[in-house]
């Protein structure tokens, strides 16, 4: 997953930061999403609460926390790095993350699923197994 960042540098120039979460993310990391709807105003400390009250997680851990808003088209993530916390905030401007509706627990998810997750391929839609028998 790559994603880009253009800004404008005090000379007038432009540039760009790009971000592969292909080689961001340890393979040691766990991803946890929040089901439901999170405020997107809320700060790295109100969200670092929920973590650690609504989804029983450690939030010090190797471990990163996505969070969606009503819409769906924007998220963020949250993980400790070892020196401090980081927020990390992703809003699309068409279509929408395909983000879990349901209100439960934390659910973990699949490295690959959560890159899946960032490109928008709805992992909740895979291809079920087909049975066949015989005909006799």
């Amino acid at each position: 997953m790559k994603c880009h960042l253009e800004f404008k540098l005090k000379s007038g120039r432009y540039s760009i930061l790009k971000l592969n979460w292909d080689n961001f993310l340890p393979t040691s990391f766990k991803v946890f999403i929040k089901p439901g709807v999170t405020d997107m105003r809320k700060s790295i400390h109100a969200l670092g609460y929920l973590v650690e009250s609504e989804m029983n997680l450690d939030l010090l851990g190797d471990s990163i926390f996505v969070f969606s808003n009503k819409r769906k088209d924007t998220v963020k993530i949250l993980y400790w790095d070892g020196t401090g916390f980081c927020l990390w905030q992703k809003k699309l401007d068409q279509n929408k993350f395909p983000f879990p509706e349901n209100e439960n627990l934390s659910q973990e998810l699949s490295r690959e699923r959560f890159l899946w997750l960032l490109r928008g391929i709805d992992f909740r839609k895979e291809h079920k197994l087909i049975k066949f028998s015989k005909a006799i």
